[in-house]
């Protein structure tokens, strides 16, 4: 639904983005995924903040996480991104 009051999209740059290590892996586990994906996804992940994580953070990530179904969708969404800003 448009709304005329509501404002237009900002634009974010990488800068401005953070992953942490689960993101990292969520991307990177994908079976199917091919050498020029990874290359593409760590130049995409190299441009942003790495936000590190304590090891409870990681282990109740872990126990509470759906990863195989997550991991498709993260993928995704990540090639989307670096579509839209055009990274190579």
């Amino acid at each position: 639904m448009f709304c005329a009051l509501a404002k237009p999209p900002r634009k974010i740059s990488l800068q401005d983005c953070s992953y942490s290590l689960i993101t990292r892996i969520e991307l990177l586990v994908f079976p199917a995924i091919t050498d020029a994906e990874i290359t593409s996804l760590e130049k995409l992940l190299s441009a942003m903040n790495y936000v590190p994580m304590s090891q409870a953070i990681a282990d109740a990530t872990i126990q509470h996480t759906d990863m195989a179904e997550m991991r498709d969708d993260r993928i995704q969404k990540a090639l989307t991104l670096q579509k839209l800003l055009k990274i190579d």
